[in-house]
């Protein structure tokens, strides 16, 4: 139960957070709502590498973490945020040149292809570093250290998301750009996180004493 549940909380929080931002979108009309709705759907392709990465990891590092052989987690680690990358920037790159055909795979209006052009362009700035951030909760997890993620996931959620999605979306002139501006942002604030928790070698320090 102190593995799992923090992860449990954790997806109840995030998707809860979804629902709220939803609301900030709604906000902005029929064709807003579309487009983000077409630009999650590139959003969940894009995240798939990274969350079959991040199920990866947890294995290979609850396998290898009781033999104490860091430097191989470390090495996969390596090699698999480098793989994500790759997978990543391809989509990145498609997003920001052509944003009007990814946008048009989803959606033939193009009342709502135009509302989601700048809203594509900002929320794929996240993609690479999201993906990375998954096979990072993935070592952890397996590791044992599963509040690490569940509080990068509340914070980047609820305190930068969220909070980011409301103020730049109500109080300056970004409006409905300024929700993806703040999804972008997100994962870089966890990736920031895990790599100070990595680096410092805490994860090396069992989480539960098995006899």
């Amino acid at each position: 139960m102190r593995l799992c549940a923090p992860q449990v909380v954790q997806m109840v929080l995030t998707n809860s957070s979804f629902m709220l931002i939803g609301g900030l979108i709604n906000y902005f009309g029929v064709n807003a709502s579309a487009a983000a709705g077409a630009v999650t759907k590139i959003w969940n392709f894009t995240v798939l590498a990274g969350q079959a990465m991040m199920a990866a990891m947890i294995t290979m590092t609850a396998q290898n973490y009781p033999r104490k052989a860091y430097e191989r987690i470390l090495k996969a680690l390596g090699a698999g945020c480098m793989l994500v990358t790759a997978v990543a920037a391809v989509i990145t790159l498609l997003c920001e040149l052509s944003p009007e055909w990814m946008l048009s795979l989803f959606t033939d209006e193009q009342a709502v292809v135009e509302s989601g052009i700048r809203y594509l362009r900002f929320f794929a700035i996240g993609f690479i570093v999201e993906n990375i951030m998954f096979c990072m909760f993935g070592t952890l997890t397996g590791a044992g250290h599963t509040m690490v993620p569940f509080c990068c996931a509340v914070i980047s959620a609820y305190l930068v998301r969220y909070l980011l999605a409301w103020v730049f979306s109500r109080m300056t002139a970004l409006g409905f750009d300024g929700i993806a501006i703040a999804y972008s942002i997100a994962p870089f604030i966890s990736c920031a996180i895990c790599s100070v928790f990595i680096a410092s070698g805490r994860w090396k320090k069992p989480r539960i004493k098995v006899s």
